[in-house]
């Protein structure tokens, strides 16, 4: 495999080697008119090649990436070398922005033609029929505040695995019912009833209750604590929503009896219901669900680098390599890919199969859907910068490739808003952004353009359909760049949320979340209303009006695709209905005829099916379905038929189960416990048709968007910009404002009255002196999943003493997070990293120092000094001794100085 690796990176290399050099000698020798047959003969080669499936296959696939590379990286060429003039200023600013904008898409272009070289799925390996030659293994559902019913259909699927009952052990990992939230008086009767409910749920089907003391760390925090309390060789994760097949462990297991290094093998997460990009388009069978080219395209190129890496559930996992590092990682809050990243650096192997064994809820609303999204975003720019995959050591060149274009894609945000405002900067604030005339354009923009979009078909074939990319991001910017800054300023502070699942919508109507949208698209609006009369006063910019008015109208037209994706359908369904395939046998209650019938959807709740117009069958009877899945397995269901509509020639019917019916165990095993039906559901939607008129149902839903809403979002930015001009009459604000400039002005002051001094001393001066605690402190370690209390030795901005008895050994560097009232008496909660441990007595001094940076500096001087005035009085008033005594060596400073003289004398000797 590495020496695969190392010809494949060796052939590249020498790839990009020709292609820079072709580059060159093209841009010497081809005039303009040469230059055009170039890039669009270029393009039309790539663009037949990626309608012909036989060149999806190697080798004829890298042919196709040594192409496309020429037609970008000659577009790029000509892009640095021809139009970074500078022309003023704020013209330079502007063309910057662009620019990087560009080259953040060409850098990403370039990873994902590396990382999708040629995706592999790996075969299914048979179990062993000695079943005590099978390993044993744990399977964890986690769950925080989804409903009873969601839990206890997985948890009843999973009872009905087939693999050894005495080498299965499940458990339901209740976070919502922890002791922390029983003590509660806001959550404590909620988590009560929550905790006997799982408890009495976890009892009837025969399966264990874990619950942990406390939330902290979230999902990480709840497995750790589950692998402390568990002994499984193997560890099957099931997020609480996902429902798993009968055969998911025998799919499975097999890889990690292989390769004693295996220490993933990961499943494609499949959803039963729609997101909510496909939901607003009706009346069309096979929409693209954004997840499935993650887990079609990017996880197989992944899995041929050995990249493939954890997705938080529908996997199983090696304990023994688990514990090795500690359990689940807990820095970020996409654990799943950073102790995939952590496992894959100490030289474990991943593996994924591409065969659905899961069915799961996606989120049924933009904003839930942006919640989501964001996480991962969040996450994935976390182990960015906490790890750094291109320099991790221990990684392979293409892993570290593959992690780093996973994590990098997540900033498309900038450069797609980027995207959106150029045209306008022209328009309206007359900035020169793109110097470029209309035939160079034409030339080297346009095929380098077309060929993004015929690179992305070409990969991503049968997941993603032409422009639905650029919806993606377009719906999913603005919260990426509000979601992201954070992190950026600190990556350590970021929240894990809950995705919620399950939710109904009484009523259709656009999410708020679309409002930067409506901002964009009015922008781009006036742009365009601007292009027309600065094309009768300006007759010299012609060319430049022309381009960028059409690129506004394509800003327009995508911002409306992007508002239709925004719409909120009505859902009031408990139990989705998926398609069904196969036939089930249908007779009415105490009758003996029988007829066979078409199945058309199906789910826990009841079943449709094609009656034929003859049937003496209606609405309100009783009937009883014989039905089988693809394993042989015969099943009988009594129903109601509760719709009969007709539909050409023959009648749709459709079923309820009696009430103790519904979600039963065998509803479950016949509705999801069969994999064959995933796999073609799975293989159906992979057939993508109709894009133009999916495009055409956008745009539709966005301009009824824009005309039911507008009135609205104009209100709101009036009420918004008043409340703004309120504010700066408010006193009270300014104040407040000041107060914290005057703060801020001190601690700036004081610390380079510091650093001077230390420079003059030769010697690190401590820049914070440590004040008194005496306060009682709660640490919690997350890898242990263990609570201490302690008393507050001393305190500063750098960090906290806290002494506490141990019961347990820890090392240097371990992470930490600590809970005490500050000044304020308010309850903060610090991450702190134990820099030295001390043994005093029976107990030790952990010293902590505080993870901190700009973005929650000033919350960490709120704990330990106050804030407003008391922060100026304690950094100007409190500290003014200490500065003295440096500049006039008295008191404590020159006893520290004794001190410091006499130790340097016994170290001399």
């Amino acid at each position: 495999m590495q020496d695969r690796h190392s010809k494949i990176n060796a052939s590249l290399f020498l790839f990009a080697i020709g292609i820079c050099l072709t580059i060159y000698f093209s841009e010497e020798l081809l005039n303009f008119g040469g230059q055009l047959y170039l890039g669009w003969g270029s393009f039309f080669i790539i663009y037949l090649m990626s309608k012909v499936k036989h060149f999806r296959n190697q080798p004829w696939r890298s042919i196709f990436i040594v192409l496309a590379l020429f037609v970008s990286c000659r577009y790029i060429a000509w892009r640095i070398f021809d139009t970074l003039i500078y022309t003023g200023f704020f013209d330079f600013i502007g063309m910057a922005l662009l620019f990087l904008a560009e080259l953040y898409g060409f850098t990403l272009f370039l990873l994902d033609m590396f990382v999708n070289f040629s995706p592999i799925s790996d075969d299914i390996i048979p179990l062993s029929k000695e079943e005590s030659l099978l390993p044993t293994v744990d399977i964890f559902i986690p769950t925080y505040d989804e409903s009873e019913a969601i839990v206890r259909m997985t948890v009843t699927a999973a009872t009905q695995i087939n693999y050894p009952k005495n080498k299965l052990n499940i458990y339901i990992l209740d976070d919502g019912g922890t002791h922390a939230k029983r003590r509660s008086k806001e959550s404590g009767a909620k988590a009560w009833r929550r905790h006997y409910s799982l408890r009495r749920l976890a009892k009837t089907l025969g399966v264990h209750y874990l619950t942990r003391e406390t939330n902290q760390k979230a999902k990480a925090g709840n497995i750790n604590h589950a692998l402390q309390h568990t002994r499984g060789d193997l560890i099957l994760i099931l997020d609480c929503d996902q429902v798993p097949t009968k055969d998911i462990l025998q799919n499975t297991v097999g890889q990690f009896l292989s390769d004693p290094k295996m220490f993933l093998v990961q499943t494609p997460h499949f959803f039963i219901n729609e997101t909510p990009v496909n939901n607003v388009i009706t009346g069309i069978s096979n929409r693209p669900d954004e997840s499935e080219m993650f887990y079609r395209k990017i996880q197989p190129a992944m899995n041929f680098w050995n990249a493939a890496f954890f997705c938080g559930s529908a996997a199983v996992l090696r304990r023994s390599c688990l514990m090795e590092v500690g359990g689940i990682a807990i820095k970020t809050i996409t654990e799943d890919c950073e102790t995939s990243l952590i496992l894959h650096a100490h030289g474990y192997n991943s593996s994924y199969i591409n065969k659905p064994m899961i069915c799961g809820l996606s989120p049924e609303t933009p904003s839930d859907y942006l919640t989501q999204h964001s996480r991962w975003a969040k996450g994935m720019l976390q182990v960015l910068m906490h790890y750094n995959p291109l320099f991790m050591r221990g990684l392979s060149l293409p892993q570290r490739l593959a992690y780093f274009a996973s994590s990098y894609s997540w900033l498309f945000g900038f450069a797609r808003y980027i995207f959106f405002l150029a045209p306008s900067a022209f328009l309206i604030l007359g900035l020169n952004v793109y110097a470029a005339n209309w035939h160079e354009m034409v030339d080297f923009t346009v095929p380098y353009a077309l060929s993004i979009l015929v690179v992305i078909s070409y990969f991503f074939a049968g997941s993603r359909q032409i422009f639905f990319s650029e919806i993606y991001e377009t719906v999913k910017g603005f919260r990426m760049i509000r979601e992201l800054m954070p992190v950026l300023l600190n990556p350590w502070k970021q929240k894990f949320l809950v995705t919620p699942k399950g939710k109904t919508l009484e009523k259709e109507q656009l999410s708020w979340d679309a409002f930067p949208l409506f901002v964009l698209i009015t922008i781009n609006g006036i742009s365009i209303a601007i292009a027309a009369i600065r094309w009768n006063l300006e007759p010299i910019w012609h060319e430049n009006i022309i381009i960028t008015a059409i690129w506004c109208c394509i800003n327009i037209w995508l911002g409306l695709m992007s508002l239709g994706a925004f719409w909120e359908k009505r859902q009031i369904r408990a139990y989705y209905r998926i398609s069904g395939g196969g036939t089930v046998l249908v007779k009415a209650l105490g009758s003996s005829d029988q007829v066979s019938v078409e199945v058309v959807d199906i789910s826990a709740g009841g079943i449709g099916f094609k009656l034929p117009l003859s049937t003496e069958l209606k609405a309100g009877d009783q009937v009883t379905l014989d039905a089988a899945d693809s394993y042989g397995n015969a099943y009988q269901f009594t129903a109601t038929i509760v719709r009969m509509q007709k539909e050409g020639d023959h009648f749709f019917c459709g079923t309820q189960f009696p009430p103790e019916k519904i979600a039963s165990p065998e509803a479950i095993a016949y509705v999801y416990g069969d994999s064959g039906r995933w796999q073609r559901v799975w293989d159906e939607s992979a057939e993508l048709k109709q894009s133009k008129l999916q495009l055409y149902l956008l745009t539709k839903l966005g301009l009824k968007a824009v005309r039911e809403n507008s009135a609205g979002y104009f209100t709101y930015i009036a009420k918004s910009v008043g409340k703004f001009i309120v504010m700066l009459f408010n006193p009270y604000v300014w104040f407040y404002a000041i107060t914290g400039v005057a703060s801020w002005t001190i601690y700036l002051l004081y610390l380079a009255i510091v650093y001077t001094i230390s420079l003059a001393d030769h010697q690190e001066a401590r820049k914070f002196p440590r004040l008194r605690a005496g306060e009682k402190m709660t640490i919690y370690f997350p890898k242990l999943d263990a609570t201490l209390v302690g008393w507050g030795f001393d305190i500063s901005l750098t960090g906290v003493g806290v002494k506490v008895g141990l019961p347990f050994s820890i090392h240097d560097n371990e992470l930490v997070e600590i809970s005490v009232r500050g000044v304020t008496r308010r309850e903060h909660r610090m991450d702190c990293i134990i820099r030295r441990v001390i043994k005093d007595g029976d107990e030790v001094i952990l010293g902590a120092e505080f993870i901190v940076d700009n973005s929650n500096f000033f919350k960490i001087v709120s704990f330990v000094y106050g804030q407003g005035t008391k922060m100026v009085f304690a950094l100007a008033v409190s500290n003014l001794r200490r500065i003295l005594s440096y500049l006039f060596f008295i008191g404590e400073v020159t006893d520290d100085r004794k001190q410091h003289a006499e130790l340097k004398k016994e170290i001399a000797k």
